[in-house]
Formats: C-alpha cells, structure tokens, sequence
C-alpha cells in the first residue's frame, strides 16, 4: 500500500495510522532497552571490554545498538509526516516543552523531598530550564528540530526530486559515511543529524514510488544489517581490533552511533517496513503510543536512571545469569508500563482539562508574532508553501494527524 493514504474516516474525522503508532511503541521498547544495556552495572568488564567473550555480553552490545535505531526512527516518522504539514509546530512544540518542565519539576522535588536530594541553586534553576540545561538530550533537540521545520519544509518544497536526492546523498556522506569510516565527526551533533534523518523521512513522503516493496523484504533488510552490526562487534570483541583512527571501545561504539551507516541503513529499512504495512487502525494502539514521549521524560531523567538502575534492579547480579535476557526485557516491560501509567494520568488531568486551552492559546500568539514580522517587513505573497503542497504527494489530511 502507498504511504500516506487515508486510512479510514471517523465522524468525518481521519484517524491516525495505527502501523506508525506501532513503529513508536516499538522504537521506546528499543530504547529502554539500550538505556538498560548502557546504564546498567553490569559485570564481565562492562559492555564495551568484555572480559569473557559471552552470550550475554554479545546481548548486552546487540541491546546497545537497537536504542540508536529507536531513536533514527522516531526522526523519520517526523520527517514523513511533517514534510507537507498544514499545521503549525509552536503548539506542540509548547506542549511538549511543559511536558519536559513538568517531570523536571516533579521528579526533581520528589527526590528532594524523599531521597535527600539537595537543591542547590543551580540545581533549581536547572530543575526550571530543562530545555536550555538539556536535562534530556532527545527532547531539546528534537524541539528545536520542531521549530525548524517549517523552514526545512520551505527549502524542501523549492527543491525538485534531483536536488532533495543530491542533499540527502551529501548528507550521508558526510555525516554519516565519513565518521563511520574515521571516527571522525565532521562537526557532526545531534541537531544536524535530526534534520538529516528529517529530510530523508521527508524524501519517502514526497517520492513513494521508489519504496514499494512489500513490507516483509524492507523488515528482512532491516534484520540483516542489524545482525550484520552484532557480528562486526564480536569480531571486534575477538581480535581487539585497533587502529590510528580508533581503538576498540571507539570501534564498537561508532559501529552502534545513530549516524553509523549501517544503524541509519537499518533505521530507513525498519521505518519503510512499518509504512507499507497495510494500514489499519487500532484505538488500544494510538492511545498508549501518546504516551511514548513522557515514557522517555520520565525514566531517562539522570536522578531516575540512577535509582533504576544502580538500586532498584540487581544488574550485576544478573551478568552470568543464563536468565540474564530475560531479566533485561522484564526490566524493560516494567518501565514501559509503569511509566505509560504515569504518563497517560499526566495526560488526562493536566493536558485534556489544565491545558485543554493551550494550542488556541499558542496560535493566537504566533498570530501576533507574524503580524510584528508583517509589520516590520511587509507582507507578500510567498509561493512557497503553496511549491510545498504541490510538491508533497501525500495527503495532507493524515499528516495532519500524524505528525
């Protein structure tokens, strides 16, 4: 089935694509999992110089790898439905920052008032600006990505198919083939890195025609190049492999980075697996996907990781244990679903009642804002967006639901 076809109506209203909904529960199921890997205290000399070549360190690299291609995929899926968006972004972009600056608050008071965390006066303002202090990498770039993308749109919809292709080839080169090959970043940091991935999800929205195989061989790709990633790193575990470019910790970790070239490979493949699965529509699966970003907030805030991971679940224990996998993803289910609780609660009493008046409230204000623009500048008619719509093959409608 094509992308972006309308998948059903309701009352007249079009519902989101329950097969991206899906692909975001399974990209923070990803990511839980490579936070456990990295941030557990695992034994046998860690995850990066195993001292016993095990079964359970290979697992441990192999869950390493998976959150990078969570991540890479939670990008495209914005790249694919933003591109072409008639929506503006300040909404939830706004929603999202007061989600950030809800858990920063919360969480940190919590373990003031409990743990004997001291508030410092750094450390309150820090609890205040979350955004600006980057408490969470992820949701500070990905908002500012949030905020960009209706230029990045502007410059995609002046692009024909031979200018968008050549700028996502650059791209990859660049920031992705070269460090792969180097270690060497290229000035590489995680914002450039979202508005590549963001350019390739907005080139399969805007060309379907060159992804239509069926979704079973994008998936088989998307497994083998992940294989292909564990492989590399038990070779790497065997023969200590080192070089002027790189020693082995460095190796291993460029092989599982979210610009790797096979990681973006993997994350592109899986993205377009879930896409032409046919489209379907299930409520049970929309709704818990709206909680994925506080999952994110709550459990990767460094105060909580911390008490996860170093007291709540006996890790070390668990580094020999023939059980040791099935440990992981019993750590990984119970932060999903706790946290998803959590954060559906938020979302019932604070965004659907405290907050129900935001989004008008944050258009009314962008309103204002391009009127002082228009009053120092002028206005004029920008054929732009109007390339944009035109240039954008997919329907509108869902992009407005999934994005």
């Amino acid at each position: 089935m094509g992308a972006g076809t309308v998948e059903g109506q309701a009352s007249g209203k079009t519902v989101r694509q329950s097969n991206f909904e899906l692909l975001r529960i399974v990209a923070i199921a990803f990511i839980i999992l490579h936070h456990i890997a990295v941030h557990g205290d695992w034994g046998n000399g860690g995850m990066f110089f195993p001292e016993e070549l095990t079964f359970n360190a290979v697992a441990l690299q192999g869950f390493f790898g998976l959150g990078k291609i969570g991540v890479n995929a939670f990008v495209l899926i914005s790249g694919y439905f933003l591109f072409g968006s008639v929506r503006s972004t300040w909404p939830k972009a706004v929603r999202l920052w007061v989600e950030m600056l809800f858990y920063s608050v919360l969480i940190t008071s919590l373990f003031a008032a409990f743990d004997g965390y001291e508030l410092t006066p750094r450390r309150v303002f820090i609890m205040f600006t979350p955004f600006i202090s980057v408490t969470w990498w992820f949701a500070t770039t990905y908002l500012l990505m949030l905020l960009l993308s209706p230029f990045v749109n502007k410059a995609l919809g002046s692009c024909d198919e031979r200018t968008h292709l050549k700028l996502i080839i650059g791209s990859v080169v660049i920031w992705s083939i070269v460090p792969t090959v180097t270690n060497m970043p290229v000035l590489l940091n995680d914002l450039i890195w979202f508005i590549v991935l963001y350019v390739i999800g907005a080139y399969i929205a805007r060309y379907p025609r060159h992804f239509g195989w069926n979704s079973g061989k994008y998936a088989a790709f998307a497994l083998g190049i992940y294989l292909l990633m564990v492989v590399l790193m038990v070779i790497v575990d065997i023969t200590h492999l080192e070089s002027e470019l790189w020693d082995q910790h460095n190796y291993v970790n460029v092989i599982q980075w979210q610009n790797d070239i096979l990681v973006l490979s993997a994350s592109v493949f899986l993205f377009l697996a879930f896409r032409n699965v046919r489209a379907f529509h299930s409520k049970i699966i929309n709704y818990l996907a709206t909680a994925v970003f506080g999952v994110y907030l709550i459990h990767d805030m460094g105060l909580v990781r911390g008490y996860i991971y170093d007291r709540l679940f006996d890790c070390n224990g668990f580094t020999d244990s023939p059980f040791m996998v099935f440990y992981i993803f019993g750590i990984m289910l119970t932060i999903l679903i706790v946290c998803t609780v959590i954060e559906l609660v938020r979302i019932e009493l604070m965004d659907k009642r405290l907050l129900k008046g935001l989004p008008d409230a944050v258009l009314r204000a962008q309103n204002r804002y391009d009127e002082w623009i228009d009053g120092i500048v002028g206005k004029d008619d920008d054929k732009s967006c109007e390339i944009l719509r035109v240039g954008c093959s997919v329907h509108p409608e869902v992009h407005r639901e999934n994005d």
